[in-house]
């Protein structure tokens, strides 16, 4: 068996990177495929003990699916919960038959803060399936949001790229301290067909990766319908020929995020780190001005950032009980078993107050499930809603994924990531 290439570095490669090397014959998709699956085994629940990745698929499937790919290439063309394991789904989510019809190998499923974080209110993100899961920039850091095994797999190579779910900041958040690029797109950008639910209104499925070009291709295919006249390559908005910010408006709320001490304070963000933080954004604010921004700073909400924790908690608890009932109703061999319960029990403090009040909720046609969408929606209109008319601003931008902004953006809006530096992400 040929040894994968020593020159070649899956800590920092992206897609568009590998596929240069595969097409050159630097390596073949089995030797990449074999050599994600090393760095898995020897990081994942060994050495570094990152817990990222529940679970890999059956290492001949993988192999012959990289081996077909490599033949055409010569041709020339379980939300970690135990409940749910053991399961048979009726077939692929809808996003991940796009990516495997365009070639994708699905490496494994990706840890997550089980059932995306409602189960329970545990410190840190675990599930009962893949254990706690921690971030590769410290040690038992917390990755910070639910499909945080899908932005350590990334930043820690084990894969070049990752899909992430995301009601209210799990693909952004994570993203962000994990030095990733990835996008939280409008609601019903991507089908969520066949994926755990946990809130129609809010539910998303984006992608992570190591660039924006990664990012674009993955969401041209996962966005594509049965239609392929509908087939979009955002990609081209990553060429040379659109490395400008000429006419966009950007607007920077200082005072609920860059200038207010609680923001760093509550995000665990050493203090040692904010002096490069704000230093390296403010670098990147002059570079899009150079490349003809309009920065309007500081552009503050009318009435400040609202969390919306407390609106978009109430909204999945009246729409997940409905909807987890129709998910689970699709499986085969599923039945809840108490065999499972000292499996779903982490070590610490929990408090199961989010799950009861999805059990106790009323659902979607009561008349208090219409009051809290009505809320949320006030909420967007009268804070960036307002901010982004009013200034006629194209977006905001602020350090790190603020968990307040990302959360009030997706009651109306979507949310974008990328990689700074070291020490930040923007």
């Amino acid at each position: 068996m040929t040894e994968f290439p020593s020159n070649i570095d899956l800590l920092t490669a992206t897609v568009m990177q590998l596929q240069d090397h595969l097409w050159k014959g630097s390596f073949n998709s089995v030797q990449l495929v074999r050599e994600y699956l090393r760095r898995i085994e020897e990081n994942n629940h060994e050495g570094l003990a990152l817990g990222a990745v529940i679970e890999t698929a059956p290492y001949e499937k993988l192999i012959g699916v990289a081996s077909d790919l490599d033949d055409l290439r010569k041709q020339g063309a379980s939300s970690g919960s135990h409940a749910l394991a053991g399961s048979i789904v009726p077939g692929d989510a809808r996003a991940i038959k796009n990516l495997r019809a365009a070639g994708a190998i699905i490496l494994g499923k990706a840890n997550i803060s089980e059932l995306s974080g409602i189960r329970d209110e545990i410190k840190g993100e675990w599930s009962g399936r893949g254990g706690y899961c921690y971030s590769a920039y410290g040690e038992n850091a917390d990755p910070k949001g639910s499909s945080g095994g899908s932005a350590v797999s990334v930043s820690s190579g084990f894969a070049a790229a990752a899909l992430g779910g995301d009601t209210t900041g799990s693909i952004t958040w994570p993203a962000g301290r994990a030095a990733c690029y990835a996008m939280r797109p409008t609601v019903g950008l991507v089908s969520t067909e066949g994926c755990i639910p946990l809130s129609s209104s809010m539910d998303v499925l984006g992608p992570l990766g190591k660039s924006a070009y990664d990012v674009a291709l993955m969401l041209s295919h996962m966005a594509r319908d049965s239609n392929d006249a509908s087939f979009e390559n955002y990609t081209r908005y990553t060429d040379k020929s659109h490395a400008s910010f000429k006419g966009k408006r950007l607007g920077v709320p200082r005072a609920d995020t860059i200038d207010n001490p609680d923001t760093w304070t509550k995000f665990r963000y050493h203090k040692s780190n904010l002096v490069s933080i704000q230093k390296a954004f403010d670098l990147a604010l002059d570079k899009m001005r150079i490349l003809g921004a309009h920065v309007e700073d500081p552009a503050d909400l009318p009435c400040g950032i609202v969390d919306v924790s407390a609106v978009g908690g109430k909204i999945i608890a009246h729409e997940m009980r409905e909807l987890h009932e129709a998910y689970t109703s699709t499986l085969k061999d599923w039945r809840l078993s108490s065999r499972t319960q000292d499996l779903e029990m982490p070590q610490g403090p929990i408090r199961p107050t989010r799950l009861i009040e999805a059990v106790e909720a009323e659902g979607r046609r009561s008349k208090a499930y219409r009051d809290v969408v009505t809320e949320a929606s006030r909420i967007y209109e009268n804070g960036m809603g307002a901010l982004l008319n009013t200034v006629k601003l194209d977006a905001l931008i602020v350090p790190s994924a603020h968990v307040r902004l990302v959360r009030h953006a997706s009651v109306g809006g979507w949310v974008i990531t990328m990689a700074l530096n070291d020490d930040a992400a923007v």
